[in-house]
């Protein structure tokens, strides 16, 4: 399915990033190293690019174990980023005070039970 891509289709990815990836690959153990090329990417709106590269770095038998290791740390950096980017929709403002008047209605209809299990008690006397 992939034989026919063509990797020029791409855009160009900054020297930055491309100089940091230089880096990984000559000293793949330094995760310091592997911090930095993946925080230059996320800072640059270019996770794809991170993960391309590691995904393709886990076809190497040898890299394997480093490029899942850091494709985790990747997809929990973007979990992490999801969460603080994630607002919750606001409440409905009609929420709440259908809540208060639903809890008055039933605190209502308690009472009235009570007041009418008394008047009966108190008529039987």
């Amino acid at each position: 399915m992939f034989s026919k891509f063509d990797s020029r289709l791409l855009s160009a990815e900054p020297p930055a990033i491309v100089e940091l990836w230089e880096k990984v690959l000559t000293r793949p153990a330094d995760s310091q190293l592997h911090e930095s090329f993946q925080k230059a990417c996320l800072d640059a709106g270019l996770a794809d690019v991170a993960l391309r590269k590691y995904r393709l770095l886990s076809l190497q038998p040898e890299q394997q174990s480093v490029a899942a290791e850091q494709l985790q740390r990747l997809a929990t950096l973007g979990q992490k980023l999801a969460l603080i980017h994630y607002h919750p929709p606001a409440e409905s403002s009609t929420a709440k005070p259908l809540a208060r008047y639903f809890l008055l209605l039933v605190f209502s209809v308690i009472a009235a039970a009570v007041g009418w299990i008394a008047y009966l008690a108190l008529r039987n006397t």
